[in-house]
């Protein structure tokens, strides 16, 4: 694969393996993002940020790669902490529709933030 600059002229390959890849690193960003996002309020881009990863992953799950395995089990698990949080969001505000809640989703914790037994 490769990017053409202004001028019609490539210059840059990156491998499709690598292209790949890349997407797949940028999941976690956008995982990050999304979270910052919540915290912040600002749903337009939380809704945005979890369909992408939700797209993403659905691609990602019909593809048949050995070096994409781990990279997909870590985009499953931004897209669940997403949705985790996601959820308590909507909760938090169900109970306390009048309120201008100020979430502190700092300290949430993930399952694959505890230790794993064995």
């Amino acid at each position: 694969m490769f990017f053409i600059d202004k001028n019609g002229n490539s210059a840059l390959r990156v491998s499709e393996q690598d292209y790949i890849l890349g997407i797949a690193d940028f999941t976690g960003e956008l995982m990050r993002y999304c979270i910052n996002m919540v915290g912040r309020h600002r749903n337009e881009e939380v809704n945005h940020s979890k369909a992408l990863l939700q797209q993403i992953s659905a691609v990602f799950g019909e593809l048949d790669f050995t070096f994409l395995k781990r990279k997909t089990e870590e985009l499953k698990r931004s897209l669940a902490k997403v949705e985790k949080v996601c959820y308590m969001v909507k909760v938090q505000q169900a109970e306390f529709p009048d309120i201008n809640l100020n979430i502190d989703i700092s300290n949430v914790k993930f399952e694959d933030d505890f230790p794993k037994n064995g």
